[in-house]
């Protein structure tokens, strides 16, 4: 199982990542949206894409249309991992095509880890 987290706050990235290996979970973390994401992903071939929306340059929004627009990496799923509980946010997250919008202060990293699994493990994954 291979992970890319996607956040611009070092602790959240540090935090999920010790959680994710502890998990016996393969995890990258990028720091942000710039550059070329897609090669990232394209590269590392995650199962799963957690990706934060408030971000400079480059939000979450933006960042999964990149994604989404790109033969190499519309068809990995993105669950927007965000602190933003508006329902505005979750609708246009799901529209842009995210499977999943988990709001970070309402999760502790095993439940996280806990709900990526049971996603990834459902039939038809």
């Amino acid at each position: 199982m291979r992970i890319l987290y996607i956040d611009d706050t070092a602790y959240w990235r540090n935090t999920y990542a010790k959680a994710f290996r502890e998990a016996g979970i393969k995890i990258e973390t990028l720091p942000d949206a710039r550059g070329d994401i897609v090669k990232s992903a394209s590269d590392f071939q995650p199962n799963l894409i957690l990706l934060d929306i408030s971000m400079p340059e480059v939000n979450g929004f933006d960042a999964i249309k990149i994604l989404k627009n790109d033969e190499r990496t519309k068809n990995f799923p993105v669950f927007f991992f965000s602190n933003i509980n508006s329902p505005d946010y979750i609708k246009k997250g799901l529209e842009l095509g995210a499977e999943k919008y988990l709001v970070k202060g309402d999760c502790q990293p095993e439940e996280v880890i806990k709900i990526c699994l049971k996603w990834l493990n459902r039939p038809g994954n």
